[in-house]
């Protein structure tokens, strides 16, 4: 039994080095890539002595988000993806409940939230996954973690309009792909069409079933959730064999009878 989903994607990256691990409508990214990204990250954070605390991402939902995560991952901390469409105020109360000492962004959206980071380190993705990767110090990080690590929080609407955090273990990211896996026969044959957004709890299944099984993970541009034959040409186009979306995505769909096509 593995104790770090980590070993998904090295396991990945050894068996289909050159295979589309992550998908999106700007890059795609071999697991060959998301391994050197990601271990990249993490020896970029682990200079700043963190272990176990929360690393916000604040990017586009991209392949470079994905990477992002499992850089946070490789430095022995935990993620919290954060939306970039989301009002400031929800942005900056979020920052200050998670109290993260790193962000990671990109120059384009650093302007936005430049005003709510005081006393905050701003990473830029493209700057450091051109970190020279340190094995010997991820490897330490490796041997001191364990399977009931925090691995990601994610943020609720809140029913008091104030977001609550609800931190995810390793264990029960592992436990849970390992049921999907079992459950749904997903091969390395597969491929996820992912629909929702990182910052909710669904994506879990496309990111690690995938990371997993070798399989691909396509992310869905939205305008196709706008223009639901445009999905369905999408679907097909990249011979998408499993998708996890909302009810009403799929209410839509059948509403126009698209299935039929």
């Amino acid at each position: 039994m593995i104790t770090n989903v980590l070993e998904y994607l090295e396991d990945s990256a050894e068996k289909y080095p050159d295979k589309a691990a992550f998908v999106d409508e700007w890059e795609t990214y071999t697991y060959t890539d998301l391994k050197k990204y990601g271990q990249a990250i993490g020896t970029e954070i682990e200079k700043y002595n963190l272990f176990r605390k929360p690393v916000a991402v604040y990017l586009e939902k991209s392949v470079k988000a994905v990477a992002s995560f499992l850089g946070v991952l490789y430095s022995g901390n935990f993620y919290c993806p954060i939306d970039v469409s989301m009002p400031l105020q929800r942005v900056k109360t979020i920052l200050d409940i998670l109290e993260t000492p790193i962000i990671i962004t990109d120059k384009e959206h650093a302007g936005i939230i430049e005003q709510e980071i005081e006393g905050k380190k701003l990473l830029f993705y493209d700057d450091i996954i051109q970190t020279e990767t340190n094995l010997e110090q991820l490897k330490d990080i490796r041997r001191k973690s364990i399977d009931m690590d925090p691995m990601y929080v994610l943020f609720t609407s809140g029913s008091t309009g104030i977001p609550k955090g609800v931190v995810v273990s390793q264990q029960s990211v592992i436990e849970y792909t390992e049921w999907v896996t079992k459950t749904f026969h997903i091969t390395s044959q597969d491929s996820f069409g992912n629909q929702a957004p990182f910052y909710f709890d669904n994506s879990i299944l496309d990111i690690y079933c995938g990371l997993k099984n070798s399989a691909t993970v396509y992310i869905i541009p939205k305008v196709c959730f706008v223009f639901p034959m445009q999905l369905l040409e999408y679907l097909n186009e990249n011979r998408i064999t499993t998708v996890f979306f909302v009810p009403s995505v799929l209410c839509t769909v059948a509403k126009l009878r698209a299935l039929s096509k």
